[in-house]
Order: structure tokens, then sequence, then C-alpha cells
């Protein structure tokens, strides 16, 4: 897998975990803001293939650092790239996939 198609992978990864949130912030928290969403959202990703797409493997405390980071960046950049996008150029640059 090319690095475009990489972060590709990534993004939509992102995509699936934000549409899975959006609806547990609606049914569970009653439509309440999730305070906790980068633990929430790590823990999604990691149950459904982030690891994959990488050397190493995070772990649910790694991972919710690096979203809470990564969303003030994104923030901070003013980027007109989708979070998502951002989030996994970022990720990307984090560290090599498997077998790279």
């Amino acid at each position: 897998m090319d690095d475009q198609a990489r972060r590709a992978a990534l993004a939509q990864r992102l995509s699936d975990a934000n549409a899975a949130h959006a609806e547990y912030e609606k049914t569970e928290l009653q439509g309440e803001y999730d305070q906790q969403w980068p633990e929430w959202y790590a823990a999604y990703l990691i149950a459904h293939a982030w690891n994959e797409l990488f050397a190493r493997a995070w772990d649910v405390n790694e991972l919710s650092t690096a979203l809470r980071e990564a969303d003030t960046a994104h923030r901070a950049a003013a980027s007109k790239s989708s979070w998502q996008e951002f989030y996994a150029a970022r990720f990307a640059a984090s560290q090599p996939m498997a077998g790279q």
C-alpha cells in the first residue's frame, strides 16, 4: 500500500469512527457532547483494524493522547482539509506501516 492509499485508509477509519461516535452521543449520551471522545475513538479504532496500518501497535491510552494532540494541531493550523485528512496525514507521518 502506498502512502496515499494508507492516508485514505486512515481517513476512512476516522470517518467510520466519527459516524459511530455521533450515534453513541445521540443514543447513549442523549445528545450531550462527549468530553472523553478521544478515549472512545481510540477504543473504536483499535477494535476496527487501526493497528493493521502501523508497524507498531497503538494502545488506547497512547492513541487517545495522539488524537487529542491531532485535534489541537488541526485547530491551530486552521487547516482547510477535513479533520480526518489532517489526522490521517499526521498519523501516517508518525510511524511506518507494518512491513516497511
